[in-house]
């Protein structure tokens, strides 16, 4: 089965649980370090197919463990990740990342996968990625994609045993696998393969995220606008960079161009309508030290606040 990236839930639970995950440190050293080895463990991993045909992993602990994987846990089921497929981080570190070698980086998420119980991570420590641009923003300042160089196989997962997790994240790599997918966010993937990262990490820009922002324009165009805002924040939009084919009313309104009252009340309608994404917008808020950058966008989006509401969007949220 291939896995084609999902539409978002964007469940607010996820980032509780994610937090911290998206710390990779500067790195850049000069000559590039030794790879560390992951340690060694008694637990399996197996791989079964079911009366369907749809194949399954399952996690065998050794019969002196006593834990409640020892007759063999089911963890979920398997599919592919198709080579080309991008994926995209967050974070406060993440620009060093397109200059660190491949063996840092292999290094780094080793060490991120033994902090696994310490982390309160879905399912367990790891190098978390979304294929959504914009699922991970509120975790850093700067964004990185990578593109798989080849097909991956990976676990569908709600949780992961709470007893010897690290073990089981080391069962399922010693299966074959390359990453965890959460369940209750598709777009999520735990990467748990060190070889992942000999594929380069790009920096972030506006053509990476235009097929995505394209694609919610005619689903979702509120969403289509909190993305676009969320990405302004970090990558300030211009009458240079403005794609013509992203919402109209956004558009007018970082041209300054006028707005008729229906182009008014469809961007308003992008934060007060339930669920399409004033949440993160707060949260942006609050992790950009209690204000908003002032780019074009936003100094006119506040205007539009203040003549429909009498208070800019700060005040509102």
């Amino acid at each position: 089965m291939v896995f084609l990236p999902a539409r978002r839930s964007r469940a607010l639970c996820l980032s509780l649980c994610l937090t911290g995950v998206f710390l990779f440190s500067a790195l850049a050293p000069a000559i590039a370090p030794a790879i560390q080895q992951l340690p060694a463990t008694s637990f399996k991993g197996e791989i079964r197919t079911d009366a369907k045909g749809q194949k399954g992993l399952w996690v065998v602990a050794p019969p002196t463990a006593g834990t409640e994987t020892s007759a063999g846990q089911y963890i979920g089921p398997i599919s592919v990740v198709k080579a080309g497929t991008q994926v995209f981080h967050w974070g406060n570190g993440a620009a060093s990342m397109t200059t660190a070698t491949s063996s840092s980086l292999e290094n780094e998420l080793i060490q991120l996968i033994l902090k696994t119980g310490h982390d309160g991570n879905t399912v367990g420590g790891g190098f978390y990625v979304s294929t959504d641009p914009t699922n991970s923003i509120n975790y850093g300042a700067k964004a990185v994609a990578m593109t798989l160089n080849r097909d991956i196989y990976v676990v569908t997962a709600q949780s992961l045993p709470g007893k010897n997790t690290l073990d089981c994240i080391l069962a399922i790599k010693n299966a074959g696998l390359s990453a965890i997918q959460v369940q209750m966010e598709a777009t999520w993937f735990n990467l748990i393969d060190p070889s992942l990262f000999s594929a380069r990490f790009r920096e972030l820009n506006l053509t990476m995220i235009r097929p995505y922002i394209a694609r919610e324009v005619n689903t979702n165009t509120a969403r289509a606008i909190i993305d676009l805002i969320l990405f302004d924040q970090r990558y300030p939009l211009s009458a240079a960079n403005w794609p013509e084919d992203f919402p109209p009313a956004v558009r007018k309104l970082v041209l300054s161009q006028p707005l008729s009252d229906a182009e008014k009340t469809q961007i308003m309608n992008a934060f007060i309508a339930p669920n399409t994404g004033s949440g993160r917008l707060t949260a942006l808020y609050m992790t950009s030290h209690l204000q908003f950058v002032q780019t074009p966008l936003m100094v006119a989006l506040n205007q539009l606040f203040i003549e429909k509401t009498g208070k800019p969007l700060s005040e509102s949220l």
